[in-house]
């Protein structure tokens, strides 16, 4: 894990944007801080506000360590626009991610971008084991007899029980929030648009949402999800309204 140089910053926009190169479909959380810490610390960087703060890697026993929760502080992860073809997935692996705006307050932390699909992929446990190569046979067996029921189980319940998790299976939400995009340019957020809202669930047809679209500004909308709506271990979200490109949004449901 380190520097990556396919991730850069724009500091000149609130919230600032931390866009992914267009070469990558993926990035990792490690990845993510280790990069904008750097960047943070540099001359592009250090006349501004600080971007990521981080939380964890807590050593919990040999090899057994708190996972990486990082929150991006006025700012959001944008993986770079794809000319217009089909959907490229991608996708926020191996951690917690979380986002602040200017003002304290949490908001989405994924900014959209044309013909993207960004999966986060939160980790409801929130641990990593290392690599053992380093760590004595006694050592590798505290971690199995541990596994089985020992205290450093509950060691990490304790310590990642409130943690953030992903969206729970079958539970309702009064608020996602997403964005319509031009079809123009693909890439100017559209306002003031009567959005039709549809779901998938687990590769089913598409129905209609129960809840209707209500715009929250600036190119982005929101709506409420029932529990029968969430009721799938993936659920696909279809957006579409005229001027502005059909948007899919994949919601991997921690069950």
């Amino acid at each position: 894990m380190a520097f990556q140089s396919y991730i850069s910053i724009d500091w000149d926009v609130s919230p600032r944007i931390v866009t992914v190169a267009d070469t990558e479909t993926e990035v990792s959380i490690q990845d993510l801080y280790d990069t904008l810490r750097t960047l943070e610390a540099v001359t592009s960087g250090v006349d501004n506000n600080a971007i990521v703060s981080g939380a964890g890697k807590e050593i919990l026993g040999p090899g057994v360590a708190v996972g990486l929760t990082i929150t991006l502080l006025n700012a959001k992860v944008a993986f770079e626009a794809r000319p217009p073809s089909t959907f490229i997935q991608c996708a926020v692996r191996g951690g917690n991610l979380t986002a602040l705006d200017a003002n304290g307050s949490g908001m989405p932390a994924i900014y959209p971008t044309a013909y993207t699909q960004v999966v986060v992929e939160l980790s409801s446990s929130a641990t990593s084991i290392e690599t053992l190569a380093a760590v004595t046979d006694q050592d590798k067996t505290d971690i199995i007899d541990g596994v089985t029921g020992s205290s450093v189980v509950a060691a990490i319940k304790a310590k990642t029980d409130n943690l953030p998790y992903a969206i729970a299976k079958a539970r309702a939400l009064d608020c996602f929030p997403f964005a319509m995009i031009s079809s123009t340019d693909h890439v100017t957020p559209r306002e003031g648009r009567t959005v039709s809202a549809q779901v998938s669930k687990d590769g089913g047809a598409y129905v209609d949402l129960t809840s209707p679209v209500s715009e929250i500004g600036y190119g982005a909308y929101k709506i409420a999800l029932t529990a029968e709506e969430t009721d799938a271990t993936a659920v696909l979200l279809r957006f579409t309204a005229a001027g502005a490109d059909v948007q899919l949004i994949t919601v991997l449901t921690n069950a």
